[in-house]
């Protein structure tokens, strides 16, 4: 418990005298330097100088939401998710977690955004996340990532065919069922089978699906990934 006290406390301290943190292969980037580095402007308009293929996002402006002040989310606590994850993060190289003090226009309820360019973009929120959601977030879009760096179509087919999700006319990541698209299955799998016991309280997004701890074989699959 006091090592981890400790950690917290200089990542706490290193982010406030410095714009970046990097923890190993993890960097964090503070609010003010993400700002610099990842909003533009448009015209009128603010924008997230990232895209997801040919798809950009605009960045509402706007702080406050009544007597509510936005905050961006304590890159130390986000951090600490991560430092419980039980899998090797050497293994997906590089990875920038950008805090933002902002929400998006189109996609207000996004609380973050991964990119293919091995970084996450966290928004503000109003409401100062509890543990457990905060956990789950970091921990889950870390899963996006290993999806990113780690996957590819043959591991897929495989990965499909242990999770019996093989159906895609129903698990597709076009679904308008958030829970039923197969990289939002596989991020929720690995936040269950790796992350932390703060990161595991939540259930898994797809209440259907049989618990990625109960599947044979998955656990074994999803570490074989860092090798």
């Amino acid at each position: 418990m006091f090592r981890r006290f400790m950690l917290v406390l200089l990542i706490s301290l290193l982010i406030l005298s410095s714009p970046a943190l990097a923890a190993g292969n993890i960097q964090f980037i503070s609010e003010q330097a993400s700002e610099k580095e990842i909003v533009v402007k448009s015209g009128d308009k603010f924008m997230l100088d990232k895209e997801w293929y040919t798809y950009t996002f605009e960045i509402n402006p706007v702080k406050t939401a009544g007597n509510l002040q936005m905050k961006s989310v304590d890159p130390a606590k986000y951090g600490e998710a991560l430092n419980q994850v039980g899998f090797p993060l050497e293994a997906v190289g590089r990875y920038k977690v950008y805090f933002l003090n902002y929400r998006l226009k189109n996609y207000a309820s996004a609380m973050a955004l991964s990119f293919l360019d091995d970084s996450v973009v966290v928004f503000g929120t109003y409401h100062e996340y509890t543990p457990e959601k905060l956990h789950q977030l970091a921990v889950h879009e870390l899963g996006h990532q290993i999806d990113f760096k780690l996957m590819s179509t043959e591991k897929w087919n495989r990965y499909k065919g242990l999770r019996g999700i093989t159906d895609g006319s129903k698990y597709n990541n076009n679904s308008p069922v958030h829970a039923d698209r197969p990289q939002e299955i596989f991020a929720e799998d690995f936040r269950l089978l790796f992350g932390g016991e703060t990161a595991r309280k939540i259930p898994h997004l797809n209440e259907g699906l049989t618990s990625p701890d109960q599947v044979k074989g998955l656990k074994e699959f999803m570490t074989g990934l860092a090798r």
